[in-house]
């Protein structure tokens, strides 16, 4: 008996085979990686602010970022930091310029001085750099804090803050808050 036909059919069956596994895996990655980008970070970023009182001529507050990772791969944190900028009551309401998108001017109230001139310039920091790497696993909520104090005559506090993920993608979080209205809800904002 002749094997030649069944081996080309053997054959035939085996190239099928291996020709739907090379398409069947196209069509996954094409799936997982570039359409659902389960490649890329899925965190969610928000700040908050909570009003701890006041003492010694100033209010005590406490700055809050909240990340949750939606995706499936852990993501790790660098670079993480935060400015907290004030506009005090007797302020003038000043638009800044286009570095800013000309979005009301605050004045930068960091603790940490620029020793120079005295100014808080210097960006306040997460995570100090001597402290473990800090990352986000799937399916987490992180919560971060940071307790300083601004000026007793502080109206509004803008937080803004921000992290680079590992590569040069990073991803950043704003909100502004009343200080009258978080001290009139037991220092926490509205609806909370």
């Amino acid at each position: 008996m002749d094997s030649s036909p069944f081996k080309n059919t053997v054959d035939i069956i085996e190239s099928l085979v291996k020709s739907a596994g090379v398409i069947i895996g196209a069509v996954w990655v094409y799936l997982k990686f570039i359409r659902t980008r389960e490649n890329f970070p899925k965190i969610e970023f928000n700040v908050d602010l909570r009003v701890v009182g006041r003492q010694d001529e100033k209010i005590i507050i406490e700055v809050i970022a909240n990340l949750e990772n939606k995706g499936l791969v852990r993501h790790w944190i660098n670079d993480f930091t935060c400015d907290v900028l004030i506009l005090r009551k007797e302020a003038p309401v000043i638009h800044g310029d286009e570095r800013i998108n000309y979005q009301l001017l605050f004045e930068k109230y960091n603790p940490v001085k620029d020793e120079k001139n005295e100014t808080h310039t210097e960006k306040i920091v997460w995570i100090p750099k001597d402290w473990y790497d800090s990352f986000v696993d799937a399916g987490i909520q992180q919560q971060y804090t940071y307790l300083t104090a601004v000026p007793c005559d502080t109206a509004f506090i803008s937080i803004y803050s921000g992290f680079h993920y590992r590569g040069d993608d990073f991803q950043t979080s704003q909100k502004t808050f009343s200080v009258a209205a978080l001290e009139n809800n037991g220092g926490k904002k509205e609806g909370h």
